[in-house]
């Protein structure tokens, strides 16, 4: 499956999630930061949507999430997701099926994160596992 292809997938996932919830989904007519408008009938949220099938390459049982994009035109840097563009960020994990939700806590200003859908053999503080996030 190419990179598109993924991210078609995930959307679509997240989007019967949301349907699932109760929720509506919008997309933005134009290119912007954010995916999808998610309107739970309280709030919209602006919502960055990821693909994450990537191995760890120091973990079994958890995925690595790039969240870094090249911010275009001439200038040569990477950008990363804020708060201030994106209120959730929602992520289809492949090998286990499951949407996760993270709030800009958990993602704004990194440029990747580890989800792990097995636990841990050693007890790690910073680990995110995907049931603790699912959506």
């Amino acid at each position: 499956m190419t990179s598109q292809q993924k991210g078609e997938v995930a959307q679509l996932k997240v989007q019967v999630r949301a349907v699932e919830k109760g929720f509506i989904v919008a997309r933005p007519t134009v290119d912007c930061r954010y995916d999808l408008i998610i309107d739970t009938g309280k709030k919209l949220l602006r919502a960055q949507v990821k693909y994450a099938d990537g191995k760890s390459s120091h973990a079994a049982g958890a995925v690595l999430l790039g969240l870094r994009r090249w911010a275009g035109n001439d200038s040569s840097r990477w950008r990363v997701y804020t708060g201030m563009e994106v209120d959730l960020l929602l992520v289809y994990v492949a090998k286990v099926n499951k949407v996760v939700a993270l709030s800009p806590s958990d993602f704004s200003g990194r440029s990747s994160l580890c989800l792990r859908y097995t636990p841990p053999k050693i007890k790690q503080p910073s680990v995110r596992l995907v049931d603790d996030f699912v959506w």
